[in-house]
């Protein structure tokens, strides 16, 4: 069995050493039962909601600096759950703001939005047939305390500004006008530029198509928003 060795080199390490497995499933089996005299367990659950604001709240406070609440919503959802990725953020935050506070017009103008783009690459990777891809992206997002409505809100709002976006190329229009019309800043009119021009209109209409589906079947109970979700992917994902 490949994890007997590994169980009986930790079993057999000197107490003045410390070995670090991360796991993101909750540990059990024979692995587990083998080195249970010799390991801790200890959950480190991702922090979101009233938890997550309240440990940017203390972070910020800690580092002499202020923030409002709209600015504390736009950075949460920007940055999510990631504690790493946010230290840097409010670092970089409370050093630009200085004495006064943070506004949400400063996060939109310093924190990149990872959400954003996740969802930009999840969309791709359906779109481009990389089920695994798609499904581990997906994970992630729940994971992270993301409702699946939201999620599937954000996928059809960039299906539709792909598909006006390659309508209005087909019509010859400049691309500031382009952006005009689809009211995008200038990372997400850039994606969506890219992808408007990877995607065919047939296989736009279909992803589309189904995505109505799984709004549909969401919304009358027919399947849990997750089940549909991954359901969605499976059919559309997969060649």
């Amino acid at each position: 069995k490949p994890w007997e060795p590994i169980a009986a080199y930790l079993n057999s390490i000197p107490e003045f050493t410390v070995a670090v497995l991360i796991e993101d499933q909750t540990p059990g089996g024979p692995f587990f039962d083998a080195i249970a005299g010799k390991a801790e367990l200890k959950r480190f659950n991702p922090l979101s909601g009233a938890q997550l604001a309240e440990w940017v709240r203390t972070r910020i406070s800690a580092a002499h600096g202020k923030i409002n609440e709209p600015a504390l919503i736009e950075l949460m959802r920007r940055v999510g759950g990631n504690l790493f990725t946010m230290t840097g953020e409010i670092q970089k935050l409370v050093a630009y703001a200085g004495s006064q506070t943070i506004t949400r017009e400063d996060i939109v103008a310093l924190v990149p939005d990872t959400q954003e783009s996740s969802i930009f690459n999840l969309v791709d990777a359906i779109l481009d047939y990389r089920a695994d891809f798609a499904e581990n992206i997906l994970a992630e997002f729940l994971e992270r305390g993301e409702s699946p409505v939201y999620l599937l809100t954000m996928i059809l709002r960039q299906a539709s500004f792909i598909v006006r976006a390659r309508d209005l190329m087909d019509r010859k229009l400049p691309r500031p006008q382009i952006q005009g019309r689809l009211g995008l800043s200038d990372f997400p009119f850039r994606k969506t530029l890219e992808q408007a021009e990877r995607y065919s209109l047939p296989r736009m209409k279909q992803f589309y198509r189904q995505l109505l589906e799984t709004d549909m079947a969401i919304k009358t109970g027919k399947f849990s928003g997750e089940f549909a979700l991954n359901i969605l992917i499976a059919e559309l994902a997969r060649r």
